[in-house]
């Protein structure tokens, strides 16, 4: 389905949203695990995700640490309140540390990004990665940072051409006995607007 980019609303995800959320993850890191035996492992991580979420979503709440899930939903679906919200992306981002102790430097870290596939190739990704840059700034960080796999071309081409370049190439036990793809970590340095 092709949608305008005026379609789409990006707003903070609510608890109610957390089932479409879980499905949107599943099938988008996970993807043709719904085959055979592979409908109950698919259930088993959408019952998994959703528990997940929900602790983030109340811990962060408690704590008033900074912590964002958005989501973007079709602003048609909005408007009919009957429908509900489709939600078709969503992204998280988070106070991070450099290293485990609080003293070092703090970042913001962008995890899950993901749109459902009818939906990519719209823009809704540039538009989730825009709001994550201005609830930076208005948290006042200028570093943002992700991950994504060395072998996920697609997520690459969309990172650089946003701005984001590689900090460090990561390694792992399954990279060096698995022979699986290394992980990249990747930053970007946003321009802090002088008042």
């Amino acid at each position: 389905m092709r949608l305008s980019r005026s379609a789409i609303v990006i707003r903070n995800a609510q608890l109610t949203d957390i089932p479409a959320l879980s499905g949107l993850l599943v099938q988008s890191f996970n993807p043709g695990i719904e085959e055979g035996m592979g409908g109950w492992l698919q259930l088993l991580l959408r019952l998994s995700i959703q528990a997940d979420l929900q602790q983030r979503f109340r811990v962060h709440r408690k704590q008033a640490k900074q912590y964002c899930c958005m989501v973007a939903v079709c602003a048609s679906a909005q408007e009919d309140k009957m429908a509900g919200d489709q939600v078709v992306g969503t992204v998280e981002m988070s106070l991070r540390y450099q290293y485990m102790w609080p003293s070092s430097l703090p970042h913001i870290y962008l995890a899950n990004l993901a749109v459902q596939p009818q939906y990519r190739r719209q823009g809704i990704a540039v538009s989730l990665l825009e709001t994550c840059e201005t609830m930076a700034m208005r948290w006042g960080f200028s570093n943002l940072q992700l991950h994504v796999r060395e072998d996920n071309q697609v997520a690459r081409y969309l990172y650089e051409r946003a701005g984001y370049r590689v900090k460090r190439v990561e390694f792992n036990l399954g990279t060096l006995l698995l022979q699986q793809p290394r992980t990249l970590l990747l930053c970007k340095q946003l321009r802090m607007e002088r008042a």
